[in-house]
């Protein structure tokens, strides 16, 4: 794993409350814990086990229950999925904030790259603002992070 990757993890982070519970999905080096506000309660969640606490899932295999959580981060993972949305819509029933980095085909858009990356779906800013309005969130762009963007969905409570 590349430490300039942090980066991007530590934009994510700021973007969580102090004394929130946070469930991260493709947590690589486990990073984003040491990055959380004071007083976070960190769940992780990867393909592979990372430690001992790591629920192990293939989010294209299964969608699996949670507890529910102040924040769901998506750091690099939602690039891999073949369908987004339903991945989004199921795990809103766990939370009221997601906070996720995304390469959209605004800024990667040649399919054939795309794909020789792993990447595969192609999903653009416009596609999440629709995402976000059907889930009835808010839709904020937080930073962008080299060909990535990184985004806030809240409920509108």
């Amino acid at each position: 794993m590349f430490s300039s990757w942090d980066e991007r993890t530590e934009m994510l982070a700021n973007k969580v409350k102090p004394y929130s519970t946070v469930f991260e999905f493709g947590s690589a080096k486990l990073v984003l814990k040491d990055m959380l506000p004071v007083g976070c309660v960190y769940f992780n969640s990867d393909i592979v086990k990372r430690n001992k606490d790591t629920l192990v899932v293939d989010l294209n295999q299964y969608l699996p229950q949670i507890s529910k959580v102040d924040y769901i981060i998506f750091s690099c993972v939602l690039e891999y999925l073949f369908d987004v949305k339903s991945v989004l819509l199921h795990f809103s029933q766990y939370t009221n904030n997601f906070v996720f980095s995304y390469a959209t085909t605004e800024a990667f858009s040649n399919k054939s790259v795309r794909r020789y990356n792993g990447l595969v779906d192609d999903l653009s800013e416009n596609d999440f603002i629709s995402i976000a309005k059907e889930m009835d969130m808010t839709f904020e762009v937080i930073g962008h992070w080299k060909s990535q963007s990184l985004y806030h969905f809240k409920k509108l409570l």
